[in-house]
């Protein structure tokens, strides 16, 4: 591959004397210079290379990937080396699929590399040693996946087990599903069935993170400190730039009753620019429990000023200000008649009651269903639904024109009220300005599209290109009921047969053409 690249002066000794030692086999030594040079010439992306060389030579996997891809993210796309050491780097962290992901691609963009011939003996070799996943094997795997968490949040761990079970037998060597399956049996009490498929996953691949910790946690709970201590020892050594595995590996410190690091990886995700509510309100808990109450106080402020309807951070400032110790690392709800509607494997009919008439906690209910995680959902809108308050479920229902709501909690509320037949379509709903004749023409596909089953993926869809349409070309409606026949089979790409599909609906073939050809030209740039 031909680049040059130029090198500052400085630069240029510390890369000519880290290759000195690299040949040498001091790698200490030629990592440090290497690291000089990167200091003093940070735009250059041979050192960054360079570094992230060296520490896969060191066994540094993760630190080394990290680096691999912010070259080709952020400063040479070109840098295609970079990918198969990102598949060396996953290969030896036993993580194969990924390996062969990423030879793949290097092969795609340089088939004459310096390193194709190596990577196609890799990809023949993987292929015998490690059978690759289909498409339809990759969506079962997360079907069921997704089926047991919905089951775990509906208190049905056995089901659950099954579902994780069955996930983790179509390919073993993924190590999700036997994470999955690993809690699921410590949600059942069976802590030795835990630990075993912990142990099983870390054999596929020893440096995961979420196994990692469960492992600890399960020890921790059977009450063998020995294996605690050994195992703190091994998350000590762990290494990610992912948020998600930094919070799961603070959280375990913190449960594990290590809050000085808990807050220590807490503050560094802050610091680092990383935000979300579950996030600063741990670090509030951490700060609490490791000494630093007025922090705790002063974080848990700034909370209720920014998510003024949440329930935790009111509650948990209470506690601090009563030298209530420690603070729950597991955020379940304080307020206990939220937690039984949330929380309880029955909603009973008191908790209904109960809900009604304290009108105080609608706020609470309406915060959990927008920023809580997908495992509370279902839960949610069931507890909504029971409720049957119309300012509640009108409330709810414009949360899935939100974007800021997540996408699967937006698909779950829509899923939910469109099977109790509310009319999701109205205008008070949606935070669009369409009037008049264009309303109509919105109104009467979306309502069609319920009628008629659609995704929520597709039902969302007719809401977007009709807005888009509307604001870009303000279009003169003179007759609705062609616009919303081209809207919904423009969506759903089913207006190959024009004529027929105007036949059908008995209307003018021309003008449903034209019609669908101004819609096509207005999506045509996205």
């Amino acid at each position: 591959m031909d680049k040059v690249i130029s090198f500052s002066t400085g630069s240029r000794i510390y890369y000519r004397l880290g290759t000195h030692f690299y040949y040498k086999n001091n790698m200490d030594k030629a990592l440090s210079y290497y690291q000089r040079a990167l200091a003093v010439d940070p735009e250059n992306p041979i050192n960054h290379f360079n570094v992230a060389c060296l520490l896969s030579e060191l066994g540094k996997y993760r630190e080394s990937s990290r680096i691999f891809k912010k070259i080709l993210a952020d400063m040479d796309s070109d840098f295609n080396e970079s990918l198969f050491w990102l598949a060396m780097n996953h290969g030896q962290m036993h993580q194969y699929r990924e390996a062969h992901r990423f030879l793949k691609e290097y092969l795609d963009r340089e088939p004459d590399g310096e390193y194709s011939q190596q990577a196609e003996e890799i990809i023949d070799y993987l292929r015998l040693e490690t059978p690759q996943l289909t498409d339809a094997q990759r969506d079962k795997i997360d079907h069921l996946c997704h089926q047991g968490i919905e089951l775990v949040s509906q208190g049905d761990i056995s089901g659950a087990v099954d579902c994780f079970f069955k996930a983790s037998k179509i390919e073993p060597e993924l190590a999700v599903p036997r994470n999955n399956l690993a809690l699921a049996w410590f949600y059942l009490g069976d802590l030795q069935k835990a630990i075993s498929e912990t142990i099983a996953a870390l054999a596929i691949e020893p440096d995961n993170i979420y196994a990692n910790c469960n492992l600890a946690i399960f020890c921790h709970a059977a009450n063998d400190e020995l294996a605690v201590r050994r195992q703190l020892r091994v998350l000590n050594n762990l290494y990610s730039d992912d948020p998600d595995d930094l919070l799961k590996l603070g959280t375990t410190y913190g449960l594990l009753g290590k809050d000085q690091r808990a807050y220590n990886i807490f503050s560094a995700m802050i610091d680092q620019g990383v935000k979300s509510f579950e996030l600063s309100l741990l670090l509030a808990v951490s700060a609490h429990n490791s000494g630093r109450s007025k922090l705790a106080v002063e974080l848990l402020d700034q909370l209720q000023s920014q998510f003024p309807d949440n329930p935790y951070a009111r509650a948990y400032r209470n506690r601090v200000l009563r030298g209530r110790k420690p603070l729950p690392y597991h955020l379940r709800i304080p307020n206990r008649l939220l937690s039984k509607a949330l929380e309880a494997e029955e909603l009973t009919p008191a908790v209904v009651a109960a809900l009604k008439r304290n009108r105080s906690l609608w706020p609470h209910l309406l915060w959990i269903a927008k920023s809580g995680n997908l495992s509370t959902q279902a839960r949610i809108t069931e507890v909504f639904l029971k409720l049957n308050e119309p300012p509640l479920l009108t409330k709810l229902a414009a949360f899935i024109y939100q974007p800021d709501v997540q996408f699967l909690c937006r698909k779950g509320i829509f899923c939910a009220l469109a099977e109790q037949e509310i009319p999701l379509w109205r205008k008070e709903l949606r935070p669009d300005k369409l009037d008049g004749s264009r309303n109509r023409v919105l109104e009467l596909a979306l309502e069609a599209a319920v009628a008629e089953n659609y995704s929520f993926n597709h039902w969302y869809q007719i809401y977007l290109v009709w807005q888009r349409f509307c604001r870009l070309h303000q279009p003169v409606i003179r007759n609705p009921e062609l616009w919303k026949v081209a809207l919904l089979n423009f969506v759903r790409g089913e207006h190959t047969d024009v004529a027929g599909l105007a036949r059908k609906h008995e209307l003018n073939s021309t003008s449903l053409r034209h019609v669908l050809k101004r819609l096509a030209e207005c999506m045509a740039d996205i």
